[in-house]
């Protein structure tokens, strides 16, 4: 049922933002107004009917399968304790691996070693193609929350403050460095998304 909601927004997303869903993203989940009138009204409700079709029929299944194998009741005080075995066993390793897909861009986290040594490619100045090359799991992890840059040393306000106090002059040379940064980026971004780029002769 979740795997339906998230690969039905990502398809939304996809369409309408064209980039696909990020984990950021869930911050909008409170936001129902501005969700249904991006997608309309009438598409909202057709996505919400078959995400209550696809529950339904899972608990059916899930209902199914417990006749089928006799798996006694949970309210039941006579319920075998290798069933309670398995259902604490199945909490702890879904528990633990929630700890390691939340920290996946720490370091040495093997979630993510996994993926390297299968393989995968990071892509990070562009996630579609991080998405494409990776799998949406993949590309999905990838943009978990990860740690700040450590603060380089001795760089504090007071520092900054001192070296540029308010109202002084800036440096002669600040706005030719500032073109050459600009420049920079845009040559470095246009050679990571194979796009050309013209540079006027000077």
């Amino acid at each position: 049922m979740v795997g339906v909601l998230v690969a039905a927004v990502n398809h939304f997303k996809i369409r309408f933002r064209g980039e696909p869903l990020y984990p950021s993203d869930f911050a909008y989940v409170g936001e129902a107004e501005l969700l249904i009138s991006s997608v309309g009204v009438w598409t909202a409700v057709g996505a919400l009917g078959a995400l209550l079709l696809v529950g339904v029929l899972a608990w059916g299944g899930v209902l199914l399968l417990g006749r089928l194998l006799r798996i006694p009741p949970a309210a039941g005080t006579d319920v075998p304790r290798w069933v309670w075995a398995l259902r604490a066993g199945t909490v702890l390793v879904a528990a633990a691996l929630c700890l390691l897909v939340a920290g996946f861009n720490s370091a040495g986290n093997p979630v993510k070693q996994a993926y390297e040594r299968a393989g995968a490619g990071w892509v990070a100045w562009s996630q579609n193609e991080n998405y494409r090359l990776n799998g949406f799991l993949g590309g999905f992890l990838f943009n978990m929350p990860s740690a700040p840059m450590p603060m380089p040393q001795g760089y504090t306000r007071e520092v900054v403050l001192e070296s540029y106090p308010p109202g002084a002059e800036p440096p002669p040379d600040l706005e030719r460095d500032l073109r050459l940064l600009q420049y920079d980026l845009a040559v470095g971004n246009a050679w990571a998304t194979d796009l050309a780029l013209s540079v006027p002769e000077p």
